[in-house]
């Protein structure tokens, strides 16, 4: 029985009266067994980040007497039907008797909330410090430097330093590297290297959207077209020479780094085509969540205990046609994810795996020309074994135009701290709380460090 079953069946228990003092120290002694790290054990987190800044007022959205109508009225021609949206069905009711549904795209999400295996993080966004409507209006200078702005927003979600110059991901790997075998595992981005891994001290891999880039000399191409047969062993002896200057050092060490992953990965993916079965979508994100769960597949084989993969899935900057571009980019997303969540159970690792999304910005409420602005807090989601699930966590916004969590368009103050979500991912994977203190900008401005959601 894992971690999230045995609390729920000790919430149970605890609903019979005579038992509940039991119920709450064995719930007690769950949390502090779960806060021992087995080094033993495999862990991984995979960030899947919505590049362009997802629009949270139509990923979860009220569907309650109270909040729908509030919502109807902000987001205009942009408001989804009610009768379209897949009610979430929590354990614990939000106060006052909201209820919130999900996209019509998102219907295979909504199934693993339901499920337990799926969480929602409502209102979570860039903030240095706790922050209300007042602390905005006078003293803004306090705030995230340039909140609307794509670039300085995706650093912010993904940087360690306030410098830019460390990503968070980059730093827990780097608290993790001692439990692998290779280093170079340990922080692994699809496609395109992410701000999340920037790193001078980490290395960390990119792969192609079907696994390791080839490199054509070493792959024979040279020896085929132009009959060059000794130039792989050629450069393979240059680049392990002693080099005189910094610069030939480290282009010698980037090479042999991808000669040492590439012979290293090769044969793991040509032995996990079994993996594809569990995809049923060509998107982009579907074959970098594949390479993924390939990669996870492999953890005994490449000695891994700890991993974390960073994916993402662009053109979520939607100003104009939002109602038809959001569905279907929330659609690669559903469908995604639910494969990957499926290829886990299959492997055998879901409770070992988690996943979580993230984007620069939620959007605003009201619409602008058929589309939505740059906005600041925003929905996320948290799947896997190991998640407490069917839970929304966070505090509700008020969707009253101009009220206390609207600073101007429905842009929605955040309730809720990147710091905090990430706190509570890398506590999880294993780090300390000393270690946390380091990875995690401002998360000692923050009481709650760890919101319970894994």
């Amino acid at each position: 029985m894992n971690r999230r079953n045995f609390l729920k069946n000790a919430a149970s228990i605890s609903s019979l009266g005579a038992l509940q003092g039991l119920a709450v120290n064995l719930a007690a002694m769950a949390d502090a067994n779960a806060a021992v790290d087995d080094p033993n054990q495999y862990k991984a987190l995979v960030a899947v980040f919505l590049k362009g800044g997802n629009d949270n007022g139509n990923t979860l959205f009220p569907i309650d007497d109270v909040n729908y109508p509030l919502y109807q009225s902000y987001r205009a021609e942009l408001a989804l039907p009610k009768a379209s949206g897949i009610p979430l069905n929590p354990i614990n009711p939000l106060p006052s008797n909201v209820q919130y549904a999900l996209h019509p795209s998102l219907s295979d999400l909504a199934s693993l909330f339901n499920a337990g295996d799926m969480a929602v993080l409502q209102n979570v966004g860039a903030l240095t410090r706790p922050t209300t409507k007042k602390l905005y209006q006078t003293q803004y200078a306090s705030m995230p430097a340039k909140l609307y702005s794509h670039n300085d927003q995706q650093k912010f979600w993904q940087m360690s330093t306030t410098d830019y110059r460390t990503g968070w991901g980059s730093a827990l790997a780097q608290k993790m590297i001692t439990k692998n075998s290779s280093p170079l595992f340990t922080g692994v981005n699809v496609i395109n290297p992410m701000p999340m891994f920037y790193s001078k001290n980490l290395h960390s891999l990119t792969l192609g959207e079907n696994g390791p880039n080839s490199m054509i000399g070493f792959e024979g191409g040279l020896t085929k077209h132009f009959g060059i047969t000794s130039w792989p062993q050629a450069v393979s002896q240059i680049m392990g020479s002693t080099n005189n200057s910094a610069m030939e050092q480290e282009i010698s060490n980037i090479f042999s780094r991808s000669v040492y992953s590439q012979t290293q990965l090769r044969s793991v993916f040509k032995n996990s085509a079994d993996v594809d079965s569990y995809f049923t979508g060509t998107d982009n994100l579907s074959k970098q969540l594949k390479v993924v769960a390939k990669m996870i597949k492999a953890r005994d084989i490449l000695t891994m205990k700890r991993q974390v993969f960073v994916v993402y899935l662009d053109g979520f900057d939607l100003h104009s046609g939002l109602l038809t571009k959001h569905a279907g980019l929330l659609k690669a997303v559903n469908n995604a994810i639910y494969s990957f969540n499926n290829a886990m159970k299959g492997l055998g690792v879901n409770d070992n795996v988690t996943l979580f999304t993230m984007s620069e910005f939620g959007r605003t409420l009201n619409t602008n020309n058929g589309g939505s602005d740059h906005g600041w807090g925003s929905h996320h989601f948290i799947v896997g074994g190991a998640v407490n699930g069917k839970q929304i966590y966070g505090k509700t916004p008020s969707y009253i135009k101009d009220g206390e969590d609207d600073v101007g368009r429905g842009r929605l103050i955040p309730s809720t701290a990147t710091s905090q979500y990430f706190s509570t991912l890398a506590k999880w994977l294993g780090a300390t709380d000393t270690d946390i203190s380091g990875i995690i900008p401002y998360i000692n401005n923050f009481a709650q460090k760890n919101l319970g959601f894994v």
